[in-house]
């Protein structure tokens, strides 16, 4: 028989104790591990608010690289485009700088051409000479009178003798000056000041020279000139007596109140001097260049070419048979002017000559 074992009052108090102890560490086991779930779901809580905070800086970083990224390729494409533009304006270049140089190499040859026209009217005034003494002789039987400044009362080698002699003055606003600046800076005053303009003034002073200077039964007709032409004198007469000196003052007076305004159309001035009836034997025309219009008002930037094509137009209306005598009074920016006014001249016997400044 087995021995049955007697209870002690300490074991079962050990036990109590142990169970007991067991039970407080399973509560704090629990207590433990119930605040580490609070605590990860709180950290969880913030790394999720994180998480989002970055998702959204991420996708605004996304937006802010895409639109960078667009303007990259807008700017790519502008220098493209650029580098286009650069290719095609180097073109340019190069074509302006074969234009220029063919322009200078242009100008040289028209200086040289000038150079022999000047030698070719050096000889010409050489050999005319002797026709001063003629022209004093005729100055004498002149119905006007006209004094100059200093000795310079000759033209060499104009030819005066005409009995219906058209006196054509270009009164356009390029007759104001010289230069294109003072041209552009005097246009703009008013007519008065106009009036007073050196080369105007110069160009009314010649005109009174050739009147004074005409054979006495001589008739003329002066007309001025810039788009339109211009009848000076007695309104319903076009030829005046060189002897009829109230209706040539009145020409001349005529004259003196215009101020020089406008284009030129020298086609214009010739028509009207071919459709004089009975019609001119002699042509004298006061001018400073080529014209700048034909016979109807241009539009825009008159180029040399152009302005060429107006004068030969302006030619072929010339009255036939009639010489041409050409005094210029020059401008800058017209070198063709000089070469064709003289081959003018050649081609109608008449004459071309470029006075000094202090002349008459």
């Amino acid at each position: 028989m087995s021995r049955r074992r007697t209870l002690s009052p300490f074991n079962l108090s050990f036990l109590d104790i142990m169970f007991c102890g067991f039970g407080a560490v399973t509560l704090l086991v629990l207590i433990v591990n119930s605040h580490s779930v609070a605590e990860r779901r709180r950290q969880n809580a913030a790394l999720r608010q994180q998480l989002a905070a970055a998702g959204t800086a991420s996708r605004a970083a996304h937006r802010l690289l895409t639109q960078r990224r667009q303007r990259l390729r807008a700017l790519q494409d502008a220098i493209t485009q650029a580098r286009t533009s650069a290719t095609g304006l180097e073109g340019e270049l190069v074509q302006l700088r074969s234009e220029i140089e063919q322009a200078q190499q242009g100008e040289e040859a028209e200086q040289e051409r000038l150079a022999a026209l000047r030698e070719e009217l050096a000889r010409l005034e050489s050999r005319e000479r002797q026709m001063a003494a003629v022209a004093g002789k005729r100055r004498g039987n002149s119905q006007r009178a006209f004094q100059g400044q200093g000795r310079r009362q000759y033209l060499t080698g104009l030819r005066l003798e005409g009995r219906r002699t058209v006196i054509l003055v270009d009164a356009s606003a390029s007759m104001l000056d010289r230069t294109i600046v003072d041209i552009i800076r005097t246009r703009i005053l008013p007519p008065e000041r106009r009036r007073l303009a050196r080369k105007w003034t110069q160009a009314r002073r010649t005109a009174k020279w050739l009147l004074a200077n005409l054979p006495a039964g001589a008739k003329v007709c002066l007309i001025a000139f810039n788009t339109t032409p211009r009848l000076l004198g007695p309104k319903g007469r076009a030829w005046l007596p060189i002897a009829d000196k109230e209706a040539v003052d009145r020409a001349v007076s005529a004259l003196d109140d215009l101020a020089p305004e406008g284009g030129t159309s020298l086609e214009n001035a010739f028509a009207r001097a071919a459709a004089l009836s009975p019609p001119p034997d002699n042509l004298i025309l006061l001018t400073d260049g080529l014209p700048t219009q034909g016979s109807h008002p241009g539009t825009g930037v008159v180029t040399p070419e152009e302005r060429v094509k107006f004068f030969e137009q302006a030619t072929a209306d010339l009255p036939p048979g009639v010489p041409v005598n050409t005094i210029l009074f020059p401008m800058e920016g017209d070198p063709a002017a000089p070469a064709l006014f003289w081959q003018l001249a050649v081609a109608t016997r008449g004459a071309f000559l470029t006075p000094s400044e202090d002349w008459p």
